[in-house]
């Protein structure tokens, strides 16, 4: 690895700083190695400072994520709208009220997770693409984006249950 582990330490409290998620600090802080290595051996090239490299590539891959997710926010909630649609044109007023309610914890449940959480599940569930497309869409490997699918399942189920215990 081109950092030492006081580095590394340094840019994963950095990432989580930024994120105030460790597990997204982790696969940010790793996707930035990843840009310093791949950077080092295609132009093989020498970073002075890789650590400043480091934090750099962290905000630039942060900002490129958060405006992803501002787009798959919009989408979600387009998603969201049509969702009522459809429990609107139930033909039974009490599975219309099931569906409603389902949908409105869906909703909250939700709005509870991180931007990170909502756009992996938005890119997997909602637009229904395959894990391997997701990593290619996040710029990440198949098995990050397969753990980051399995985090955000569990937080969405984790929310599911805080919202059946408010």
């Amino acid at each position: 690895m081109p950092i030492s582990s006081r580095q590394w330490k340094k840019l994963r409290a950095f990432a989580f700083a930024k994120t105030g998620d460790i597990a997204e600090a982790d696969d940010v802080a790793q996707q930035a190695v990843q840009i310093l290595v791949q950077r080092i051996e295609e132009r093989e090239e020498h970073i002075e400072k890789p650590i400043s490299f480091l934090m750099t590539t962290v905000v630039n891959l942060l900002s490129s994520s958060w405006r992803t997710q501002r787009s798959q926010l919009g989408k979600l909630q387009e998603n969201a709208s049509l969702l009522a649609a459809r429990v609107s044109e139930s033909p039974s007023p009490v599975d219309a009220a099931i569906q409603n309610e389902q949908f409105e914890r869906l909703h909250e449940a939700l709005s509870r997770l991180g931007t990170a959480d909502q756009e992996i599940l938005c890119l997997r569930y909602f637009e229904q693409l395959e894990n391997r497309l997701v990593a290619e869409g996040l710029g990440i490997s198949d098995s990050a984006a397969t753990m980051r699918v399995v985090r955000a399942i569990g937080r969405l189920r984790e929310a599911f249950a805080s919202l059946a215990s408010d």
